[in-house]
């Protein structure tokens, strides 16, 4: 049967944060009090532009908050939050210098930065803050559909992602290894929140995605309808982390979505806050200060950045090497960092 393509309207979208949040927070040298940052030296502001993905998920959820958050503690700054198919567009945007930070899926990032697959003989010069969050592969079925696993997807119908994203290929990479091919459903690039609403309409009988949950679109789906989380088998579980290296196996905890009284064994790959190798490196030591004094303040404000402070202690592990001054910053004031 066909792959069909549908754009997201949110793919094109970009949202402009132009007044900073007022706020205070511990700072991360463990002073109790941190006011805001003055403005640059010649009273101007800087303009940063974040890429994100589909408005419908969490890695546009995670930028704004980003956002957000650096504003409350620096004056000085106002963001762009830039919408997109997500992880491959953000990396060419960064690259390109539409963007100035990008999250990006940490499969994507390891393929950009050794120049493989879709970045062939064009390594990207790539560097990270941090990792922030775990994006998680999440396949959702209404009730009544009678598919429990993933394989049973087979001869059905599913929204897989945006073309050409993390979640897109994700998607694929699972359906591969469980033995379903392309050609054996109906197969939809679609962003979240349109692929949910074909769900709730019946014109479709599952969504995928991929990305920190609880994902938002999925939520409210899992809120309108009875639904539940589509399930691998340990053997194709296995046979997913194998085939990609950066893959992680991880959990979605029972009561993620509504009606779900069990955890499901999944997999993910770490969501990393990118710059560009070329940025200041007083630019990116600010940015991972202003990272490390609103990690409080962003787990309680962000359900998919509630556990970034664990994320963080994971960042020498990363698929791409630290900005020197992020590096800098960690080993000046946060060196577990590296303990692992």
């Amino acid at each position: 049967m066909k792959l069909l393509r549908r754009a997201s309207a949110a793919a094109v979208a970009t949202a402009v944060f132009l007044a900073a949040c007022s706020g205070s927070g511990p700072d991360p040298g463990g002073n109790t009090a941190n006011t805001p940052a003055p403005a640059n030296a010649s009273g101007g502001l800087t303009l940063l532009t974040i890429g994100t993905a589909d408005s419908g998920g969490s890695m546009y959820a995670a930028g704004a908050a980003l956002a957000r958050a650096f504003m409350s503690r620096d004056t000085s700054l106002r963001f762009n939050i830039n919408a997109s198919t997500g992880s491959f567009s953000n990396v060419a945007d960064l690259i390109g210098g539409q963007v100035d930070l990008a999250l990006v899926s940490s499969d994507i990032a390891n393929m950009a930065v050794r120049g493989k697959g879709a970045f062939e003989g064009k390594p990207a010069e790539l560097r990270a803050i941090a990792s922030v969050y775990t994006s998680i592969s999440n396949w959702m079925a209404r009730d009544d559909s009678g598919i429990e696993y993933v394989h049973d997807l087979a001869g059905r119908s599913a929204a897989i992602g945006p073309e050409s994203s993390a979640t897109d290929r994700a998607a694929r990479n699972a359906l591969e290894a469980v033995g379903v091919s392309m050609s054996d459903g109906t197969f939809v690039n679609a962003g979240l929140g349109s692929g949910a609403d074909m769900v709730a309409s019946g014109e479709l009988d599952a969504v995928h995605g991929f990305a920190g949950p609880p994902i938002p679109w999925q939520t409210r789906l899992a809120e309108e309808l009875p639904c539940h989380l589509l399930r691998y088998t340990a053997e194709e579980l296995a046979r997913i982390l194998s085939a990609e290296p950066s893959y992680i196996p991880v959990v979605i905890p029972a009561g993620t979505y509504k009606g779900q009284t069990e955890d499901i064994g999944t997999f993910g790959a770490q969501c990393v806050l990118c710059v560009s190798a070329e940025m200041d490196e007083d630019q990116a030591y600010r940015l991972t200060e202003l990272l490390c004094a609103s990690l409080e303040e962003l787990a309680a404000a962000e359900p998919v950045l509630s556990g970034i402070a664990g994320e963080l202690l994971e960042s020498d592990d990363l698929p791409v090497q630290l900005h020197p001054g992020a590096e800098r910053f960690y080993r000046e004031h946060r060196p577990e960092v590296f303990a692992n």
